[in-house]
């Protein structure tokens, strides 16, 4: 394996997480078409969990490829906005989780960061800028501050955009790239804040307590995040200047979104619940998976009627149509046994993608 070390400029306190790759001499033979033909029909890429590998597959079931294998973590893959890149957290011939870029094809592995990451370290999503000049991600060390970070995909280097006292983390850019949203610590609870993608300019748009995972609308006049009030967990929705905050699930229940969780055209906003759970627990995903249109609050659960017993629905991402869902269904907890399933939003066309129990984090190619 090849992997290319890119210029990284060392900062306090900073250690990144990252995607890597690895190259078959059968991609090296590929023409171009057919790389781009590999994207249009496997659009779905995911993690192998405990088989240290990034695979995508087709919509329909079948295709499944490895992209990306080591002997350590790979995590948390994402699509560059153009399609042509993928980036996740990994290790790969490093002493600590790194933050890498690799083709499509699985070609042309670049390490974007050299850092020494110890076991136990807070790290999420790694988010692209949406021209694809940089990524933002937050890292920090188990028994300290998390802080928002930035690097640049063409090597000219990493920045830290937080350095204050609170914990900062889920970075999420603005649509046309001018703002980054994220969650501070501050006075024991987080808040919605947002700062410009150099660092400056750093406001707090909601002094509301207990508020996580910002999620911009795909025309960036609205933020979807989760706000918990008491024992309760709820979506809530509010303009892109702090104005007008609004609870659009209304439930008693512990709810769930992702940093993509706004359907391509803006209308619906997928998320994931736990009726009857015990109150209060901050868990990833739910037991069922929803959607509901921002205009109407009309919700639907797509997973109710699931034909077999899954305890939890997690992570899931769009098509680009917007028209259905891929998600990982968890047939044991801690990730010991999961699959990939689709669903139409109307809630037709069910279907099992894969059948490796080890599939985690899904990327729909948008």
């Amino acid at each position: 394996m090849q992997i290319k070390l890119l210029l990284f400029f060392s900062l306090p306190l900073i250690f990144i997480l990252s995607i890597a790759g690895c190259e078959s001499s059968k991609r090296q033979t590929d023409s171009s078409n057919d790389n781009l033909a590999r994207v249009e029909n496997n659009a779905i890429i995911f993690y192998g969990h405990g088989q240290h590998m990034i695979q995508s597959i087709k919509p329909d079931g079948t295709g499944l490829d490895t992209l990306i294998e080591s002997d350590q973590w790979l995590m948390y893959p994402r699509w560059s906005p153009d399609r042509k890149k993928l980036v996740f957290f990994g290790k790969i011939n490093t002493d600590g989780f790194n933050l890498f870029t690799v083709n499509h094809d699985g070609s042309d592995t670049i390490q974007l960061t050299n850092l020494k990451s110890k076991p136990g370290c807070n790290f999420y999503f790694p988010a692209w800028s949406p021209d694809g000049s940089s990524i933002a991600f937050n890292y920090g060390e188990i028994d300290g501050f998390t802080n928002i970070y930035i690097t640049n995909t063409d090597g000219s280097g990493t920045f830290q955009l937080t350095s204050d006292v609170y914990s900062d983390s889920w970075p999420a850019w603005s649509p046309d790239g001018n703002k980054i949203a994220y969650v501070s610590k501050r006075s024991n609870d987080y808040n919605l804040c947002v700062m410009n993608p150099d660092g400056t300019n750093q406001v707090e748009l909601l002094d509301v307590n207990n508020s996580f995972i910002p999620c911009w609308s795909p025309d960036g006049s609205k933020i979807a995040l989760i706000l918990k009030k008491g024992k309760v967990r709820d979506i809530y929705v509010v303009n892109a200047d702090g104005s007008n905050l609004r609870n659009i699930t209304n439930s008693l229940e512990r709810e769930f979104l992702l940093p993509w969780a706004w359907s391509p055209d803006g209308e619906h906003i997928a998320y994931t619940s736990s009726p009857g759970s015990k109150p209060g627990l901050f868990i990833i995903g739910g037991k069922e998976l929803s959607i509901i249109n921002v205009n109407n609050l009309k919700k639907r659960c797509l997973t109710c009627e699931d034909t077999i017993e899954y305890i939890y629905d997690l992570w899931y991402s769009w098509s680009p149509d917007g028209q259905s869902l891929v998600y990982t269904c968890e047939m044991e907890r801690l990730y010991f046994k999961a699959d990939l399933f689709s669903i139409n939003i109307d809630g037709t066309s069910y279907k099992r993608l894969t059948e490796t129990g080890k599939a985690m984090y899904p990327a729909w190619a948008q």
